[in-house]
């Protein structure tokens, strides 16, 4: 049986700012975003991601008389479960299946109830799951679950094993098989230790001379690790990213840099991201107490249960040299934050400024900054990605 994923209004609320400008689907935890787990799971199966109605990473309204009805829905931010979906694939039309009050999965017979995301908890036709599955329900869970998505990734990205050239200078500690090199991946004159973790370097990917690298790491397609940085696994990146400096337990998205000095730990950095020259991140408060986060949703901030928890900036934001950022700190989209001092613990998107103050980061300016940042990689700015941000800043001032 096939199914669509959908997007949950309340999990794209409490993934902000990264559910902005993507499904929670397409967010990466680990090696593969939420999506590319699910396809690679179950082949054939995933028709598509059904979006909210007002998603702004959607171009057009989603038609919803073009799904094959009845239809199976999984919500977006389910890690994938084959528990889960064989549970789902009993579902008869208009039932759902939840954990509590989060909705994982509905059969919708119409699009009136594709709409209405099935029904509510205390519905008639509403069941509670036998068994647990895990949620991407807060932004600070994409740190914490990169070493157990990790693991399930490099099962469904496998490689060969091929021995590193030992004109290459590198110094293994730990098992030779844990380091894991595609097509095209280079790595010369680094220390790479795999015992607590594989290191996987994708297609035409480079870690360059003087790295010090702990698994478990991902290196995702043309990225590179400059020359000297220290990598505290578990660590995983996108395509096309500069990384240097030291970085311990942080996900980078696609096409973002850190190329210089500067630590970033247990952070989430979106896409089209530059963080200047020692840019650095608090991730442990001084009197070690549990780290509260910003959360959209709630309009407030929320504990996370966590002692160690860093920075959160959503795409296309940016930073200038020395920039600092309090332990715990959320940073929305296309924000360029520069300046001496702490700023705020909470910056909304389109913002402008530092510590000393914000202002609002004119639209003509973030779109121009973004044009010139992507096309240094050769991919246009274009008419989808001026609606994409017209849109965020229109939903973001309540439009």
């Amino acid at each position: 049986m096939q199914f669509y994923l959908f997007d949950s209004s309340l999990a794209v609320a409490h993934l902000w700012p990264f559910s902005l400008s993507r499904s929670p689907a397409d967010i990466p935890v680990g090696m593969l975003s939420l999506r590319a787990k699910w396809e690679a799971m179950f082949p054939g199966k995933l028709v598509g991601v059904i979006p909210t109605p007002t998603a702004a990473w959607h171009p057009h309204p989603f038609l919803y008389d073009t799904v094959k009805y009845p239809a199976l829905c999984i919500s977006s931010h389910c890690f994938p479960d084959a528990g889960l979906l064989e549970e789902a694939k009993g579902l008869l039309p208009g039932q759902s299946l939840w954990q509590g009050e989060h909705l994982l999965a509905f059969s919708a017979s119409n699009p009136q109830q594709m709409k209405e995301e099935a029904q509510q908890v205390d519905s008639a036709l509403a069941i509670q799951s036998k068994h647990s599955v895990r949620l991407l329900d807060r932004i600070w869970k994409i740190q914490e679950n990169i070493a157990e998505e990790f693991k399930q990734d490099i099962a469904l990205k496998p490689l060969p094993f091929s021995p590193l050239p030992e004109d290459w200078g590198n110094r293994i500690i730990g098992p030779p098989d844990r380091v894991h090199l595609a097509p095209g991946a280079k790595i010369f004159g680094s220390i790479l230790n795999t015992i607590s973790g594989d290191i996987y370097v994708d297609t035409d990917a480079e870690i360059m001379e003087g790295c010090m690298v702990r698994g478990p790491f991902y290196l995702g397609q043309n990225s590179v690790l400059k020359m000297g940085t220290r990598i505290y696994g578990p660590v995983a990146t996108g395509k096309f990213v500069k990384l240097g400096g030291e970085i311990g337990q942080s996900q980078i998205f696609d096409f973002s840099n850190k190329g210089h000095e500067g630590y970033l730990g247990n952070s989430v950095i979106g896409s089209w991201c530059n963080l200047g020259a020692d840019t650095n991140n608090g991730n442990l408060k001084n009197n070690y107490a549990e780290v509260k986060l910003w959360n959209q949703a709630l309009k407030t901030f929320e504990s996370t249960g966590l002692q160690f928890c860093g920075l959160f900036m959503g795409d296309h934001s940016k930073t200038g040299i020395n920039t600092m950022f309090n332990t715990g700190t959320v940073v929305g989209f296309s924000c360029n934050i520069f300046g001496s001092g702490f700023p705020r613990n909470m910056i909304p998107s389109f913002q402008w400024g530092g510590a000393s103050g914000l202002i609002p980061y004119k639209l003509s300016a973030a779109k121009e900054t973004a044009r010139a940042m992507m096309g240094r990689r050769n991919i246009p700015f274009d008419e989808e990605q001026a609606d994409l941000f017209q849109h965020i800043l229109d939903l973001e001032q309540g439009q």
